[in-house]
């Protein structure tokens, strides 16, 4: 699992992939494309299986998977290499990667993607969970549930879904008092909160039980 600090610091990286895609959208009613890599019908049904967007796995989102290298999944998917910080004045590299008209950031070290971070609906596990869904939703889903805060904000992840997380609307002060114990009793995390990002990363932290 990530430390606080680079937990919390996913919100920016997420702010810039709402403005990136933006951006993408402009240019192409402008009719000025991105340079993305990958074109043609079957490239595309390769990244996106009947034009639908891939499963959000533990090991990571269709041709997208934590370990595989930009250059691979570019042969299929558009991709676009980009910066962005996570926080700590140190700017990482990164690749936008289409699915279907979708995007997803990815994390990039030495060329291989090890995280994907996500602030799109579309994307969603194998039993249709992702952002707007409830807390209660990912516990029925996938059983025990660990939280982790920083700064403010509340994450999840689960034992039934190992190296995804799941960032919520929730804050510390909506908690009171029983802010202090969501690492310990997450069970304090209220059923009605709702997923706002998720992240797959290389390897979490375990969450033990069902």
């Amino acid at each position: 699992m990530l430390g606080n600090g680079r937990l919390i610091a996913l919100a920016g990286a997420l702010a810039f992939l709402t403005s990136a895609c933006q951006r993408d959208r402009d240019s192409d009613s402008a009719g000025q494309r991105p340079n993305d890599t990958a074109a043609g019908g079957v490239a595309a049904e390769a990244c996106a299986p009947n034009g639908r967007v891939p499963t959000v796995t533990s090991g990571g989102i269709g041709l997208a998977r934590i370990g595989a290298t930009v250059r691979d999944v570019g042969q299929s998917c558009a991709t676009r290499d980009t910066t962005f910080s996570l926080g700590e004045g140190v700017q990482e590299d990164g690749a936008v990667i289409e699915f279907a008209g979708h995007r997803v950031l990815a994390l990039v070290e030495n060329g291989t993607i090890s995280r994907l971070i996500v602030a799109d609906s579309a994307f969603r596990t194998e039993r249709g969970l992702g952002v707007g869904s409830t807390v209660a939703q990912l516990r029925e889903g996938y059983g025990r549930l660990c939280g982790a805060v920083g700064e403010g904000t509340v994450a999840v992840w689960l034992a039934g879904l190992p190296n995804v997380s799941f960032g919520l609307d929730t804050r510390l002060s909506d908690l009171g008092s029983a802010s202090t114990r969501v690492s310990d009793d997450p069970s304090v995390i209220p059923d009605t909160a709702r997923v706002t990002s998720l992240w797959v990363i290389t390897e979490g932290v375990a969450c033990g039980g069902s």
